[in-house]
């Protein structure tokens, strides 16, 4: 199946697709690259990306999924602050084909119960920055590591509250039935890329705190869809 890596960036956070971007060239067959706010494009995309798109208005971090029902093979969503190791495209692949392009597969992942009270009430945490030994089912997933199989999984290209994409599609593959497989991996497998820019979307950590437990609470339950091995 043919890879997809797409992200969305902002011209205050330029210089971290310098380290982002060659980190993921070689691992995929098309990277496209979603520049928000932006008036030209900057050297690294025109030299790395096989697509791009210039947008005069900051749309956010949404927009790393623009491509998504374009693409018939995996489809990797990604964030420009990360260094991707070498076989993060090759794992994810894998993971999506292993369970026959039937489930979301992610690197940060928490199992929240049937009516969460907020973020902090998990019953499984298997984020970027701890160990994850073994796979297994989740129900919320990060888009910024996150992989499926486009011709398969028709996810929600936008969403009722912009750069809140974690939750709400979350929400939306809970809702559909759709299993969150999040794979093994370590603390260090992913390097977050230290910087001063703003988010994609612009809001203060506080204001996307608060906006994601509201959003937490709005979905009426969540459940943990799995795929059974025979």
């Amino acid at each position: 199946m043919t890879t997809l890596v797409a992200l969305a960036t902002t011209p205050d956070r330029i210089e971290l697709l310098s380290e982002s971007l060659p980190s993921l060239r070689s691992q995929c067959d098309r990277l496209h690259v979603y520049l928000n706010g932006h008036t030209e494009v900057p050297p690294v995309v025109r030299d790395l990306a096989d697509e791009h798109i210039v947008s005069a208005s900051n749309e956010g971090a949404d927009k790393k999924l623009h491509w998504a029902h374009q693409h018939e093979g995996v489809y990797l969503s990604c964030d420009d602050d990360f260094i991707y190791p070498p076989d993060y495209v090759a794992r994810m692949a894998g993971a999506v084909q292993h369970w026959g392009g039937r489930a979301l597969v992610t690197a940060h992942a928490r199992t929240f119960p049937p009516k969460p009270k907020d973020l902090a009430d998990q019953i499984f945490k298997g984020s970027l920055a701890t160990l994850v030994t073994k796979g297994r089912w989740v129900n919320h997933a990060g888009t910024g590591v996150l992989a499926w199989d486009a011709a398969q999984i028709k996810v929600p290209l936008s969403f009722p509250v912009q750069n809140r994409s974690d939750v709400q599609l979350s929400a939306w593959a809970n809702a559909n039935g759709v299993p969150i497989w999040v794979v093994p991996h370590s603390p260090t497998w992913l390097k977050p890329i230290q910087h001063q820019g703003s988010t994609v979307g612009g809001a203060s950590r506080a204001e996307r705190h608060a906006t994601n437990n509201a959003l937490l609470r709005a979905h009426p339950e969540w459940k943990l869809h799995q795929i059974q091995t025979p």
